[in-house]
């Protein structure tokens, strides 16, 4: 189920998006952020860490943390064995989220017709509501 989402446009960075998307449509508490490299910076390091949640974020580099005593810890774990760090941290769970995205631009295509953000914002809640009511009704649950 998709509980949250943020529209960047091309000149924007994802990376910069990490506390708006980690606290969007959440259910429940969040113990664990995913994120590849595009999220690899000090300030979601230290973000997450601030409020309480583990960055699972995989390095873009392994230099300097400068200012970001998780984010060094993650480096030193990192660089001593990547694979251990990946099934400690459950990195591969990752795909999960992916395969969402994917299952939904397959079932209800990824383009959009409207040029206005509010537009596109309007098609991609009407694409997420309809794919978690089509998998609600496959899984036997209701919304």
């Amino acid at each position: 189920m998709i509980t949250g989402f943020q529209v960047t446009d091309e000149h924007e960075s994802d990376g910069k998006e990490f506390n708006k998307l980690s606290a969007k449509g959440t259910v429940g508490k969040i113990s664990r952020v995913f994120g590849d490299s595009a999220y690899d910076s000090r300030v979601n390091f230290n973000y997450a860490a601030g409020t309480g949640v583990e960055p699972v974020i995989k390095m873009s580099s392994t230099g300097r943390s400068k200012g970001s005593y998780i984010r060094a810890q993650t480096v030193s774990e990192f660089l001593s064995d990547p694979q251990a760090w990946k099934r400690k941290h459950g990195y591969g769970q990752r795909w999960q989220v992916e395969t969402v995205f994917l299952s939904l631009k397959r079932m209800l295509g990824e383009h959009l017709t409207s040029i206005l953000n509010i537009g596109i914002n309007n098609g991609i809640m009407s694409k997420v509501f309809t794919y978690n009511m089509v998998e609600a009704n496959r899984n036997g649950c209701m919304l």
